[in-house]
């Protein structure tokens, strides 16, 4: 169901966008676990909440069927129309405002990032499978496609995830690139709506091999220590430059990141793990490379992919100059 969008707002001359959360469905039970998670969220954000549905291909019709192409795609869009609405209209949004738009695109990832486009949305939320890796997430490749085409984050729910709950963290591995940059950004919003602590997480990968280590322990434990220095100096400069400091906690270790990143998580039970992504070639590339297969993979905690920084306009938080962006702290580039 197409809607026109709202203009913004303006206050003193700057315009405000009405803040919107994206969540496609298929109508399937697995799809409704993203729906609490974006009625708690819709809550914090004060947003709106956009049920979006793509029809689906459709099928061949045989050859002197009294059956029309557009009567059956006519039909199929006032049933989509018909469940969108009762979604709609569930306990879990009631209330909270919400659209409902049904895409003719038969390919749900271009159908969302339309959705996302269109009514100016800061976030979109997915299900996903999360039992075998990145690739496999929600209808194969879709949540692949749309983590790399979307402008803004999103949030991938599996069938294990459960809705956050009392002072559990928000996890945030940094390895300084860009793009880990603006997802401690995310967290630190995330943070300030949502009234959990944040914990920075950097591994850092042993410059000797495990023999050397083990056989000259002397030796490499003075670099050790300067890594781990320089990485909790530079883990503070990005607190400080993103509003963290006195409501974060710095992980520092040493080892394979895919494995420490997944123990950590293992042990603190986040909220969430806010991860950058690189969003060239899908989740695969996401930052600490495999560390995000695994996240998702391991699946029982939402995880936020952010690519850029586009979204922080659209985001509740700070617009004064006098935040610099994660890019330009003093320290937190490499």
């Amino acid at each position: 169901m197409r809607q026109a969008n709202p203009p913004a707002l303006s206050i003193a001359g700057k315009l405000l966008e009405p803040r919107r959360i994206v969540v496609p469905t298929d109508f399937s039970e697995l799809a409704k676990r993203a729906l609490p998670f974006a009625a708690n969220l819709a809550r914090h954000f004060k947003a709106q909440v956009v049920l979006i549905h793509a029809l689906p291909q459709l099928p061949e019709i045989a050859s002197g069927s009294t059956v029309s192409i557009s009567d059956y795609r006519e039909a199929l869009f006032e049933q989509a129309k018909v469940e969108l609405d009762g979604l709609s209209r569930g306990a879990l949004f009631a209330d909270l405002k919400v659209r409902t738009w049904v895409s003719l695109d038969d390919l749900p990832a271009p159908a969302t990032v339309e959705a996302v486009n269109g009514h100016r949305a800061s976030l979109v939320i997915i299900s996903s499978h999360g039992r075998r890796g990145a690739s496999r997430v929600l209808l194969g490749s879709v949540a692949e496609e749309i983590a790399r085409t979307s402008p803004v984050p999103v949030l991938t729910v599996t069938d294990r995830a459960e809705l956050w709950q009392g002072n559990q963290p928000i996890l945030v591995p940094v390895d300084f690139s860009p793009a880990s940059l603006y997802a401690v950004e995310a967290a630190a919003r995330m943070s300030t709506l949502l009234s959990l602590p944040v914990r920075l997480a950097h591994v850092i990968e042993p410059p000797q091999s495990p023999a050397i280590v083990a056989a000259l322990p002397e030796v490499s434990e003075a670099p050790r220590a300067d890594l781990e220095i320089a990485a909790r100096k530079k883990l503070g400069d990005l607190a400080a430059a993103t509003g963290l400091t006195g409501r974060y906690h710095a992980d520092i270790t040493f080892g394979g990141p895919k494995e420490r990143i997944v123990r950590m998580a293992q042990d603190h039970d986040p909220a969430l793990i806010v991860l950058g992504s690189h969003g060239r070639r899908g989740l695969g590339r996401v930052v600490l490379g495999s560390v995000a297969e695994g996240v998702v993979r391991e699946s029982q905690w939402p995880t936020l992919l952010v690519k850029d920084g586009r979204f922080l306009e659209r985001w509740p938080g700070p617009t004064s100059s006098s935040r610099r962006t994660p890019g330009t702290a003093q320290g937190a580039t490499c």
